[in-house]
């Protein structure tokens, strides 16, 4: 229309080229007012998991404004780094719109969940414009905890602290051998009587034994990050090292163990 109307001079291009300009810019304004003012409402059904586990994010968008949304795609941010689900909203006026989005939870760690861009186009498609929801000063994520997931071992036999019960071998759980005799008491086990001293000395003896020590079990997972460019690879590195650490911490502690974890700086 502008080079029309400086062609030939006519001033009805010039007022269409205007109007035209004008309805641009007042779409840019109604986009820009709908990005600040964006109303929204988002929650999960629980802040802590466990790897493996689904997690429910809700999400309600509101439209509070005097004119429809139309054309309004939503990037939704999970825990899986390789998947982003996107959301295609059409809003009539005061109106709103509820969704609820499953969200996998491949890894364990600290991670936020939530809505992070807004493409928002005009009614009449002129303009569509990206936003993201993160600048936003008054806009947050939802922080969620993924727990790792322990995988049982095949139980260790328990150490066992009954002297009584390593009669039998004269040997304890640990290998610990008999260790001297005391005097008969009432309530101690007939079998536990050393009988060959207790006809030399002509009194009855039991036997007592070395009673197994607990021995301290450390664990020292190799926690340097995996050169990987993936992200989505370091994250399953890390959580294969977290789980293998926790099944044998696990399996160690069932077992009468006390355990020390430490990582490559001793600590």
């Amino acid at each position: 229309m502008l080079i029309a109307g400086m062609a030939n001079g006519l001033r009805v291009y010039y007022l269409v080229f205007m109007a035209q300009l004008l309805l641009v810019l007042c779409c840019f304004a109604m986009n820009l007012w709908t990005y600040l003012s964006f109303s929204y409402l988002q929650k999960v059904d629980k802040a802590t998991a466990v790897r493996g586990e689904e997690m429910v994010l809700s999400i309600g968008i509101f439209n509070d404004k005097f004119f429809p949304f139309t054309r309004m795609r939503v990037r939704i941010q999970g825990v899986d780094v390789k998947l982003d689900q996107v959301l295609s909203i059409e809003l009539p006026p005061r109106q709103d719109q509820q969704f609820e989005v499953r969200l996998q939870l491949p890894y364990r760690g600290e991670f936020h969940v939530g809505m992070t861009e807004l493409w928002v186009c005009d009614c009449f498609g002129l303009l569509p414009i990206r936003f993201d929801l993160r600048k936003l000063p008054y806009y947050r994520l939802i922080p969620v905890t993924v727990l790792p997931a322990l995988t049982r071992l095949p139980a260790a036999h328990p150490v066992s602290t009954n002297a009584a019960s390593f009669s039998r071998t004269g040997l304890s759980d640990e290998g610990d051998a008999f260790a001297m005799v005391r005097p008969y008491r009432d309530g101690d086990r007939m079998r536990s009587v050393h009988w060959k001293l207790s006809a030399r000395r002509g009194e009855m003896l039991v036997r007592r034994y070395d009673v197994p020590e607990e021995k301290e079990v450390l664990i020292v997972p190799d926690a340097r990050p995996i050169a990987a460019h993936d992200e989505d690879a370091a994250l399953r590195y890390a959580d294969a090292v977290i789980s293998c650490t926790l099944a044998l911490a696990d399996q160690a502690l069932m077992a009468g163990h006390p355990v020390r974890i430490a990582d490559g700086r001793g600590v």
